[in-house]
């Protein structure tokens, strides 16, 4: 099973290529979401987006793209070159 890695606003953009989300109201909601943390209902009523036009895109990106994007960053080694970057300060 992959490292679960938090989702950067950098890291949504890259994820949502693999998408056909164009709306930036729509896109903002995502990143209210992932990135900011906020309900699913709340980050579509602050961007007036339709929770049953979010909810899909989150199910995809959270279930399909993310644990693609997870199983990538383990593979190129993202935790251990995280984990010898912070040994490193001690």
């Amino acid at each position: 099973m992959p490292t679960p890695y938090q989702i950067t606003e950098a890291t949504l953009d890259q994820m949502l290529t693999l998408t056909r989300v164009t709306s930036p109201a729509m896109r903002a909601a995502l990143q209210d979401h992932f990135v900011r943390g906020l309900a699913q209902n709340e980050a579509a009523a602050r961007q007036g987006v339709s929770p049953a036009q979010l909810n899909p895109v989150v199910r995809k990106i959270r279930y399909t793209i993310k644990p693609a994007f997870d199983a990538y960053a383990d593979l190129v080694g993202a935790s251990s070159s995280s984990q010898t970057h912070s040994g490193s300060q001690s």
